[in-house]
C-alpha cells in the first residue's frame, strides 16, 4: 500500500511538472512580420548586466517566460519564441526565482493547500526583448 501511494505521488508531481512552462509574448513593432527561423538557428543572447549588443538592432517584442525546476527550460521557451518571430536575438531584461511550498497528500497524489508531504517548488523567470538586427 505504501508503495502504491508513493508512486501515484511521483506520477502526481511528474505530471504538475510537464505543464509548469508559460511565455507571453507583446509586440512592440506591430508593423513588419519575419519569418520564422529553424530549430537550429542560432540567437544570440545579450545578458545586459555583462554583455551590450554591439550591432544596430529593432526590437520586435517582449518576451515573458516563467518555468519550474530550471532557468534553462526558462531560457528555451525564450529562444524558441524568438525564433518564431523571426528574432536574431534577445536582450535580458530581468532574471526572477521565486519558492513555492506546495503539500501533497501522499495516498491520494493530490495537490492541496493542507497535507503530509510538503514540496519546494522554484520557479525562473525571465524576461526580454526580441530583436532583430539592421543589416
Amino acid at each position: 500500500m505504501k508503495k502504491t501511494a508513493l508512486h501515484i505521488l511521483f506520477l502526481a508531481v511528474v505530471v504538475w511538472l510537464t505543464g509548469c512552462a508559460t511565455a507571453k509574448v507583446t509586440m512592440i513593432d506591430t508593423t513588419s512580420s519575419y519569418a520564422p527561423k529553424g530549430k537550429e538557428a542560432v540567437i544570440d543572447v545579450y545578458d545586459t548586466a555583462t554583455v551590450k549588443v554591439n550591432r544596430e538592432y529593432t526590437e520586435l517584442a517582449q518576451i515573458v517566460c516563467k518555468a519550474e525546476f530550471s532557468e534553462e527550460r526558462s531560457m528555451k521557451l525564450v529562444t524558441e519564441k524568438a525564433r518564431k518571430l523571426g528574432a536574431d536575438g534577445v536582450i535580458i531584461v530581468k532574471k526572477e526565482t521565486s519558492t513555492q511550498t506546495i503539500f501533497m497528500d501522499p495516498a491520494t497524489g493530490i495537490i492541496s493547500g493542507i497535507g503530509t508531504v510538503p514540496l519546494d517548488i522554484e520557479s525562473y523567470g525571465i524576461i526580454a526583448t526580441a530583436i532583430k538586427y539592421k543589416k
